[in-house]
């Protein structure tokens, strides 16, 4: 009786190793079709037609029959060498720099480039964390890689660059691309592009907000028992949700309405920092709005008609049909010359009490709060100036 390794052997040179790695596949890939639904000869077909057109080959009909008859007989031994159908099943880990890894299950997130962008050197200090990356059905391990220049006092992780002297990160096209389609910046969560797009049409199509769409996540999670035992409350996720799609948005926003080659972004996902950034840079995405789109006929290839393109402007706030604002009314704004003032009210959010405080009114914002008005009117004015600049 033959053993394993003949029957090998035998398969090879019938049909050629690479052939015969993609025939296994295939057939046991097809064999799950009933034979009312898709008979042998039509199976045998499909097979022959698939290999030829992949490797350029000639095999007859008598080739693939006979190899998959060989297949079927000897299935067991075809599916535990060369098939590895059980990887999903088993785990293979090892422990570096403190950080245990399982290399055939975990998504392994290595920096977007080995050579520094800047002084183009190979990147040194490789360092691993644990963290989870949050897609549409699950909630997946993974271990985040990151890299250091010491020249250049930068770090690289899987889609960004940043400079913790500095206070500032980055991101190309290069970083954006990643080919296993997974947004990290830091700390200990990433995202899948797909929930990306799913939170987008569902924004789109029927308004949704961030924490339904994160309980919807949890529950579905939470349903298909794979949120691999990671506990998340929907306003948790919500908020970690809302920081990460607005940040991946902006960037697609600027590559797409200017030549920018790089995008900048703030270090951490703190509030205050993030408050500060979109502050910092409302005056620059508002040029390449309003840049790109009333220049938008000019720019080759466009699809729109060039006589009707630009003709018309539709002005609208895009504000939420639902958000907090200050209550402070008597902000105006001067800055057309067409009015008078206008009063436009402060558009920023009211502060949230901390332990730290107990005297904040969460009526206002922080520009705003009673005890600042009371204690000096160049507060006042600053804060108004800031509100009908930020409006």
């Amino acid at each position: 009786m033959p053993n394993d390794e003949d029957i090998l052997e035998a398969l090879r040179c019938s049909i050629g190793l690479v052939s015969l790695v993609y025939i296994c596949r295939l057939y046991i890939k097809l064999s799950t079709f009933r034979s009312t639904i898709l008979p042998s000869t039509a199976r045998t077909q499909l097979i022959k037609q698939a290999v030829n057109d992949r490797y350029g080959s000639n095999h007859t009909t008598e080739d693939i029959i006979m190899v998959t008859n060989m297949i079927e007989i000897n299935k067991d031994i075809i599916n535990r060498v060369l098939l590895l159908s059980d990887f999903d099943r088993n785990s293979i880990k090892f422990d570096i720099n403190h950080i245990t890894m399982d290399v055939l299950n975990d998504l392994i997130l290595f920096p977007f480039t080995n050579i520094c962008i800047d002084c183009k050197k190979s990147l040194t200090s490789y360092r691993y964390k644990s963290i989870h990356v949050i897609d549409c059905f699950k909630i997946i391990r993974a271990v985040a890689v990151t890299a250091e220049c010491k020249p250049c006092s930068l770090v690289y992780n899987h889609s960004s660059w940043y400079s913790l002297k500095y206070r500032w990160r980055k991101i190309n096209n290069s970083s954006l691309n990643s080919m296993l389609k997974v947004y990290y910046l830091c700390d200990s969560f990433g995202f899948t592009y797909s929930i990306f797009f799913d939170y987008t049409c569902q924004l789109l199509h029927d308004q949704c907000p961030f924490q339904s769409f994160s309980r919807i996540l949890i529950d579905r999670y939470n349903y298909e028992h794979q949120n691999n035992n990671i506990i998340l409350q929907p306003i948790q996720l919500a908020k970690l949700f809302q920081c990460h799609w607005l940040l991946y948005q902006i960037v697609r926003f600027e590559f797409m309405l200017g030549r920018t080659q790089i995008v900048n972004l703030p270090v951490s996902l703190n509030r205050n920092e993030l408050n500060y950034h979109f502050e910092c840079y409302s005056g620059w995405w508002y040029h390449l709005f309003t840049t790109f789109w009333s220049r938008h006929k000019s720019i080759p290839n466009i699809k729109c008609s060039p006589s009707d393109c630009s003709r018309c402007v539709i002005v609208d706030g895009h504000q939420k049909c639902r958000r907090l604002v200050c209550s402070f009314k008597n902000a105006v704004d001067t800055s057309i010359e067409e009015m008078t003032a206008i009063e436009t009210g402060c558009p920023y959010t009211p502060c949230r009490r901390t332990e730290s405080s107990n005297s904040v009114d969460l009526v206002y914002c922080r520009y705003h709060q009673p005890s600042i008005l009371l204690s000096s009117s160049i507060n006042l004015q600053k804060a108004d100036d800031m509100a009908a600049g930020f409006s």
